[in-house]
């Protein structure tokens, strides 16, 4: 678990120890404090699942977007660039983990970061909705729908859609294979690639 917080430039480990220890400790006094789930409310039984944790403060080469998820919401995404690029980079779209109820694209900020300046490429990350506020199959759903809105406005953007990949880790994963799945099922652009962890 600790890895899949560690970034190739080290900036969140420490985030993502804090998480874990957290996640651990949870674990733990849930074994000697047994929680009652029963007599909580949602918002109540999530604080165990996504503890509230500072993030470092975000590159400087991303910005935020807000697009339509699959059932017209509003749906974020976040925009990584490279230091210097033309027209016609390659794109990764990104899906953090997170077991589809926890997580956001803050956790993989620098990943996606580092990958947008080492790579050339523009990176997207997808801020999919969570469960289980929203149901199975909402958050491959948003992913899906952030994908066709990334090859509809793929010139605006400057990728060149013949060079794409899809990634995630976890959950994002998952999401990442469904995403490409779709785009066969429903006769969308399909990413050329896909990195899964």
């Amino acid at each position: 678990l600790i890895l899949f917080f560690h970034n190739l430039d080290g900036s969140s480990l420490q985030t993502g120890i804090i998480y874990y220890r957290r996640l651990l400790t949870t674990e733990i006094v849930g074994r000697i404090l047994p929680i009652d789930l029963t007599n909580m409310t949602l918002a109540e039984a999530m604080k165990y699942a996504r503890p509230d944790i500072p993030w470092p403060p975000s590159p400087d080469n991303c910005k935020d977007m807000i697009v339509p998820g699959f059932d017209g919401s509003d749906l974020r995404i976040r925009l990584y660039l490279p230091d210097h690029h033309d027209d016609d980079l390659p794109l990764i779209m990104h899906f953090h983990g997170g077991g589809f109820v926890a997580g956001t694209v803050e956790m993989d900020d620098h990943r996606c970061s580092w990958l947008a300046r080492e790579v050339g490429c523009l990176v997207i990350s997808v801020d999919y909705r969570l469960a289980p506020e929203y149901r199975f199959p909402v958050a491959i759903e948003d992913g899906f729908a952030a994908w066709c809105w990334a090859v509809t406005n793929a010139r605006s953007l400057g990728w060149d859609a013949r060079r794409s990949a899809v990634s995630g880790s976890s959950a994002g994963g998952h999401i990442a294979v469904a995403v490409t799945r779709l785009t066969q099922m429903r006769n969308v652009q399909q990413p050329g690639f896909q990195l899964v962890v």
